[in-house]
C-alpha cells in the first residue's frame, strides 16, 4: 500500500497500529473456538484432557488480548510483548494437539 500511494511518512505507523489491532480484535472469536473445544473435549472425546486445559489457558490469554485495545503503554499495550506472548498460547495449543492427535493414531 505504501509503495502504490506517496504518502505521510506516519502512514507507515498507521497501517503497523491497524495491523496489531486487527490482531487483538481476533482474541474474541479465538477465544469463543478454544473454549468450545474445551468443553467438548471435557464432555467426552477421544483427545486427551489435558489439551482442553491448554486450550483453557490460550482462551483467557486471548480474552486478555482485548485489553491491548484499551492499555497505551507496557506490556499489555500494541506497542508490548503481548502481541507475541498471547498468539504464542494458541500455537502451544496447536502443537500440543496435533502431537496428541499424530501420537494416538
Amino acid at each position: 500500500m505504501l509503495v502504490y500511494r506517496a504518502g505521510d511518512v506516519s502512514d507507515p505507523r498507521l497501517l503497523y497500529d491497524l495491523a496489531f489491532g486487527l490482531l487483538a480484535m481476533s482474541g474474541a472469536p479465538t477465544a469463543l473456538v478454544l473454549g468450545s473445544y474445551a468443553a467438548q473435549v471435557c464432555r467426552g472425546s477421544h483427545l486427551p484432557r489435558w489439551t482442553a486445559w491448554v486450550a483453557v489457558v490460550a482462551a483467557v490469554a486471548h480474552l486478555l488480548l482485548l485489553a491491548s485495545l484499551l492499555i497505551t503503554s507496557g506490556f499489555f499495550s500494541l506497542e508490548g510483548g503481548v502481541v507475541i506472548a498471547i498468539p504464542a498460547t494458541l500455537l502451544a495449543w496447536i502443537l500440543g494437539t496435533s502431537t496428541s492427535m499424530i501420537a494416538s493414531d
